[in-house]
């Protein structure tokens, strides 16, 4: 079973899927960094005839392209019009009020103001861009709409309660295409400042899976990278029990091992 295949079934979906069935939290614990696994979903997406926007605070286009080249897909440049992706730095693209070109392309998309104060513009720019291309291509694609920095956002000035409403609100968006489009964010529960607690406590609330990677127990291995538990709720209140399994990271993607076996994909 392929890696892209392991963790789907992890998930609930078939091996084969290349969509997800609602939105995913990915939280990093301790000295781990499961941004891999949005990579994963990034190339999902795009490899299934899909697009993808990733927001990110916390790093910058070259080194969501980098990853991409060496997974197997590629990232629209921000120097040509963005057609099957669109990469958006969340502290200066939405934290300040300015229209930039070269970002949204030749058509004139409204300006994003201050992230802050108005989130809703933000949410309603993107919204317009996937709709822009949809009408370009003649239909619908699925997009996965990815969140990357929560805890670095918050810690340099953006308000918990905002970060929560700017989610919600993209989640809102997105899901309302009913064509299989997602969002996924990502947040590190470790460099999350106090004034940010109430996330840890209602991000979870937000997705239907929750993907959690923790540093090992007994201390840092060179086949085992981390531990992986799997958290998938049923409505709203329903959660189902979780699972957990053994990941490594390859600059290709990922592995998972059943917990103890250390060797083979799950």
């Amino acid at each position: 079973m392929s890696a892209a295949s392991a963790l789907n079934v992890l998930m609930g979906l078939p091996e084969t899927a290349n969509r997800l069935d609602g939105a995913v939290c990915v939280q990093s614990e301790g000295n781990v960094d499961a941004s891999i696994f949005l990579h994963s979903f990034v190339q999902m997406y795009m490899k299934g005839g899909g697009r993808a926007v990733i927001i990110s605070f916390c790093q910058t286009y070259h080194h969501y392209q980098l990853i991409g080249k060496k997974m197997g897909y590629n990232l629209d440049g921000p120097g040509s019009p963005p057609t099957k992706s669109l990469f958006v730095d969340g502290l200066t693209d939405l934290c300040v009020e300015q229209h930039d070109e070269q970002l949204w392309g030749p058509t004139q998309f409204p300006t994003i103001t201050n992230f802050l104060k108005e989130s809703a513009s933000a949410v309603t720019s993107i919204s317009k861009f996937i709709a822009a291309q949809d009408q370009h291509d003649g239909g619908n694609h699925a997009t996965v709409v990815v969140v990357d920095g929560i805890a670095e956002a918050v810690a340099a000035g953006v308000t918990a309660h905002n970060m929560l409403r700017f989610l919600h609100q993209l989640r809102a968006v997105v899901e309302a295409r009913g064509d299989g489009s997602a969002l996924v964010f990502h947040l590190h529960a470790d460099a999350l400042p106090e004034t940010g607690d109430v996330i840890l406590t209602q991000l979870p609330f937000m997705a239907k899976t929750v993907l959690t990677a923790k540093a090992l127990a007994t201390g840092a291995s060179a086949s085992v990278h981390g531990l992986l538990s799997c958290q998938r709720r049923d409505g709203a209140a329903v959660t189902l029990p979780a699972r957990d399994v053994h990941y490594k990271t390859k600059e290709t993607g990922i592995a998972l091992f059943p917990i103890g076996s250390g060797a083979g994909l799950l």
